[in-house]
């Protein structure tokens, strides 16, 4: 899959952070209004989620796609870890 072609409305959440750890420990995770069902303590921030899109989108040279999890797509910087989840099935 090409992260070119991945719309808003395909994604799950966003996660930007310093680089160890992806919990949430070292960065945060934002999540899209297109998910149904949310834990109490996740943050929908489509803002967020969209602006983190077009960051892959301008990094596309540097994204990876998990080939394990068909989902996940990541890039790193120097400083920053982004991981973009896509809805299950999409």
């Amino acid at each position: 899959m090409n992260i070119q072609d991945v719309t808003f409305e395909q994604v799950e959440a966003t996660y930007s952070g310093r680089h160890g750890c992806a919990c949430g420990c070292r960065g945060n995770w934002w999540y899209s209004s297109n998910v149904k069902k949310l834990e109490s303590y996740n943050t929908v921030n489509d803002r967020q989620v969209k602006r983190d899109l077009a960051k892959f989108k301008k990094n596309a040279h540097l994204v990876e796609f998990d080939d394990q999890y068909k989902e996940i797509f990541s890039f790193e910087t120097e400083n920053r870890l982004y991981i973009l989840r896509l809805l299950e099935g999409k």
